[in-house]
C-alpha cells in the first residue's frame, strides 16, 4: 500500500511538471505568434480609401431652389455662385473624415519598434518596401505649421475652413504649374501626379517680393514650392498670398534642351502657323502660351466621317489605344484603322474633335484651358485661345428630367465620375438663351451650350484605362442631347436625349429624353504598329466628394 502511495505521488508530481511545461510553451508559441502578426503600418493605410456615398447633383442654369454647391477638389473655380453651371457641394466635413485615413511614411509605434529590432534586417527591408506610401497620395490628418505638405493633404485641409476663411499657420504645397493668370492679380493652379489640383490665389516671389519683381518667373510645366495659408472660397480649397520660394524646370526628360520659340513673338509664331510636329514641340509651345493643335473656328455640330463602321445597325467604338513610349503622344485613327493625327500631353487644343481626343487619351484638360469658369481672357496669356470650365457633371435626371442618364454615372447610383468642359464655337442656334456669338474675342467670353462631358472608371482595377473604361460626350444644346466620341476622326455615335425624344428644350414638364445609345468595342489599329497602353492619372476616388443619390 505504501509502495502504491508512492508510486500515485510520483505520478502526480511528474504531471504537474508537464502541465508547466506546456503552459510555458503555449505562452512562448503565443508571445511569437504575436509578434509575427505585428506590421509598420495599420491596414486602413492601404486601402483604397473610396468613399461609400453617392453624389448630390446639379445643373447649369437652374433656379436658386434647384442650385447646390458641390465641392470638388479638382475644380478651381473661384467664383461658382455667379456661374450658370453645374456647381459643386459644399457637405464635405462627413466625406474628408472618410478620406483621411493615412499616416506618415516614417511612422511606427513603440511595439512595431520593438518588433523591428528582433527581426532581421532582410526581413526589416522587406517590410519596409512592402509598405512605402506616396506622400502625393495621402492625407495628412494634422499638419505641422511650416511643414510640406501634399497637395491632397492641402485640399482637406482647404475644406476644413468655412467659406473665405483661412488658417494662420502657412505651409509649404509644391506641385506642377498647369495654368498661370497674370493680371493685377497673379494665379497659379498646381497640380500633383494624381490630378488633384489647388488654386493659388495671389503670388508673390520669395519673402512676400511682388511677383512682377521676380527675376525668374515659373512657366506652365515647372514644380515650384510655395509658402502661404490655405482654406477655401466659395467651397473651393486654396492657397492665399502664398510666396513661390523655389522653381524647378520640367527640362531633365526633354531630349532638346533648346527652347526653339525663345525669342519668338506670337505675332511672329502666327504669322505662319502650323500645328505642332512632336510632343517637345508642343511642350515648347505651352511654355510660350502657344496653340499646338487647329485654330480654325466651328460650328455647333460635329463632323462625321463619311464611313462609321457599323454591325447590325449598331456602331461600333475603337478600342485601340496607340501611345507612344513615352506615353506622352497619342495617335488618333480614321474609320479605316490609318493614322488621322495627333495629340501630345500638355499642348494646347481649341478644336473639338483634338479636344475629345485629348481627353480621351490623357484624362485631363489641355494646357489652354482653365478650370475656373469666369477666368478673362484679358487676364490670361492664352488671350483668344484661351478655353474655361472643369467643374462635374452629376447627371442629376431628378432635378433636370429632360437630360439622359450617362453610362454608369455617379448621379444616377453608378461609380463613374464625369466631367465637363466648354468648347469654343461660333454659337448655338438651337437655343435662344445662348445666341450665336464668338467664343472667345480676345477680351470677354461668351461661353454657350457646347461642352464635352467625360468620364472613366477603372473597372478592372489593372491601373490602365482601357477604351470600354472611358466615356468622351458632346452636347450642344446644353444637356438635351448628347453623341459619344468613339475614339477615331469623324467618330461620332447617334444623338440621344430629349430633343432627339420630342421633348421641348429645357423643359422640367414637357420631356420625353432617350436612353444611351450603346456601341460595339472592336479595335481599329489594322494597319498600325502594335500599340502601347499607358497608366494615365485622372479622378482620384479618394479625395473626391460625394451626396445621396438623386435618381429615382
Amino acid at each position: 500500500m505504501k509502495l502504491f502511495s508512492k508510486i500515485l505521488i510520483l505520478l502526480l508530481v511528474f504531471c504537474l511538471i508537464l502541465t508547466g511545461c506546456n503552459t510555458n510553451l503555449s505562452e512562448q508559441e503565443t508571445t511569437e505568434a504575436n509578434v509575427e502578426s505585428q506590421t509598420p503600418f495599420d491596414d486602413h493605410t492601404k486601402s483604397n480609401g473610396e468613399a461609400t456615398s453617392d453624389e448630390l447633383p446639379s445643373e447649369e442654369n437652374s433656379s436658386a431652389e434647384d442650385e447646390t454647391t458641390i465641392a470638388n477638389e479638382n475644380t478651381t473655380d473661384v467664383d461658382n455662385t455667379t456661374s450658370d453651371d453645374e456647381s459643386n457641394t459644399e457637405d464635405e466635413s462627413e466625406s474628408t473624415s472618410e478620406e483621411t485615413t493615412s499616416t506618415g511614411d516614417n511612422e511606427t509605434t513603440e511595439d512595431e519598434e520593438g518588433t523591428t529590432e528582433e527581426a532581421s534586417t532582410e526581413e526589416a527591408t522587406t517590410d519596409e518596401e512592402q509598405t512605402t506610401v506616396d506622400p502625393e497620395s495621402i492625407i495628412e490628418e494634422n499638419p505641422k505649421p511650416d511643414s510640406e505638405i501634399s497637395i491632397k493633404t492641402a485640399i482637406a485641409l482647404g475644406l476644413t475652413y468655412e467659406s473665405n476663411k483661412f488658417s494662420t499657420d502657412k505651409f509649404y504645397v509644391r506641385g506642377k504649374v498647369t495654368n498661370i493668370e497674370d493680371g493685377s492679380k497673379v494665379n497659379i493652379t498646381i497640380k500633383n501626379k494624381y490630378g488633384d489640383e489647388l488654386y493659388l490665389y495671389t503670388v508673390y516671389g520669395k519673402n512676400g517680393d511682388s511677383y512682377s519683381s521676380m527675376t525668374t518667373k515659373p512657366q506652365i510645366g515647372d514644380t515650384i514650392l510655395v509658402y502661404g495659408i490655405i482654406g477655401q472660397f466659395r467651397s473651393t480649397p486654396e492657397m492665399k498670398n502664398g510666396w513661390i520660394v523655389e522653381i524647378e524646370g520640367d527640362t531633365g526628360d526633354l531630349p532638346n534642351p533648346n527652347d526653339p520659340y525663345a525669342n519668338v513673338t506670337a505675332e511672329e509664331f502666327y504669322a505662319n502657323y502650323k500645328p505642332a510636329t512632336s510632343w517637345e514641340d508642343a511642350y515648347w509651345r505651352s511654355r510660350h502660351y502657344f496653340m499646338s493643335g487647329e485654330i480654325a473656328d466651328q460650328y455647333q455640330a460635329p463632323t462625321f466621317s463619311q464611313y462609321r463602321p457599323e454591325h447590325n445597325g449598331i456602331l461600333k467604338k475603337n478600342y485601340s489605344m496607340i501611345y507612344s513610349d513615352d506615353g506622352n503622344t497619342y495617335t488618333v485613327l480614321d474609320s479605316n484603322g490609318q493614322v488621322a493625327f495627333k495629340i501630345y500631353r500638355g499642348g494646347a487644343y481649341i478644336m473639338l474633335e483634338e479636344v475629345a481626343a485629348y481627353v480621351f487619351a490623357f484624362g485631363d484638360i489641355p494646357a489652354n484651358y482653365n478650370p475656373n469658369k469666369n477666368a478673362s481672357p484679358s487676364s490670361s496669356p492664352w488671350g483668344k485661345y484661351l478655353r474655361v470650365n472643369k467643374t462635374n457633371f452629376s447627371g442629376n435626371v431628378s432635378s433636370y428630367p429632360y437630360e439622359p442618364e450617362l453610362p454608369d454615372i455617379t448621379g444616377c447610383g453608378g461609380k463613374t465620375y464625369y466631367y465637363e468642359i466648354d468648347i469654343g464655337t461660333m454659337g448655338t442656334d438651337c437655343d435662344p438663351s445662348y445666341p450665336i456669338k464668338v467664343y472667345n474675342d480676345g477680351r470677354s467670353i461668351t461661353r454657350g451650350a457646347a461642352r464635352i462631358v467625360f468620364g472613366r472608371r477603372d473597372l478592372n482595377g489593372n491601373g490602365t484605362y482601357e477604351a470600354g473604361e472611358i466615356y468622351v460626350f458632346y452636347t450642344y444644346n446644353h444637356y438635351n442631347d448628347f453623341q459619344e466620341y468613339l475614339n477615331y476622326e469623324g467618330g461620332w455615335g447617334e444623338m440621344f436625349g430629349n430633343i432627339t425624344g420630342g421633348g421641348s428644350l429645357s423643359s422640367k414638364s414637357d420631356y420625353n429624353p432617350t436612353e444611351y445609345v450603346h456601341v460595339l468595342g472592336e479595335s481599329f489599329a489594322k494597319a498600325t504598329p502594335a500599340y502601347r497602353k499607358v497608366s494615365v492619372y485622372y479622378i482620384d476616388t479618394r479625395t473626391l466628394y460625394y451626396a445621396t443619390r438623386m435618381c429615382a
